[in-house]
């Protein structure tokens, strides 16, 4: 079993990547800031299993103004359950051969599966967008305080 390649989203320079890997060795090639030790770090950063290795600079700027408009939200009444903030997530997929097969059995959504690859998905996301909205309001305003 090997990974065959990762998807990545929302991480840094990356908005929607996908990478496949050779069964042997793969080598990143591309010029200064195309994204080579984003690639590389996300997996290290999803796999160490801390939220800490996270930060606001994590997510592609591409979403920071909805991050921003989330800030100045009006509170006094609930955000909808669907309302979300984004997402960093990463796709792994993996090669299983036969004789591998029983290390992915509980990933597999029956055991009717014929087939020879194994995703999984593993996303940093807010459990509460609500409790995260107030407390980047709340930084936001102590901030401007001190200013």
């Amino acid at each position: 079993m090997h990974i065959h390649s990762y998807r990545l989203r929302n991480y840094r320079r990356l908005k929607d990547v996908q990478i496949e890997l050779a069964q042997d060795i793969s080598i990143f090639v591309g010029s200064n800031n195309s994204g080579k030790t984003s690639a590389t770090h996300a997996i290290h950063a999803f796999l160490s299993g801390s939220k800490d290795r996270f930060s606001l600079y994590d997510f592609t700027s591409a979403l920071w103004h909805g991050i921003d408009k989330a800030g100045e939200a009006d509170l006094t009444t609930e955000l909808p359950e669907d309302w979300g903030l984004p997402s960093i997530s990463l796709d792994l997929w993996f090669e299983v051969a036969e004789s591998d097969l029983y290390l992915v059995i509980p990933l597999l959504p029956s055991t009717e599966w014929a087939g020879t690859k194994v995703g999984i998905r593993i996303a940093f996301s807010p459990r509460s967008s609500l409790e995260v909205v107030r407390n980047f309001q709340a930084a936001k305003a102590k901030v401007a305080r001190n200013l």
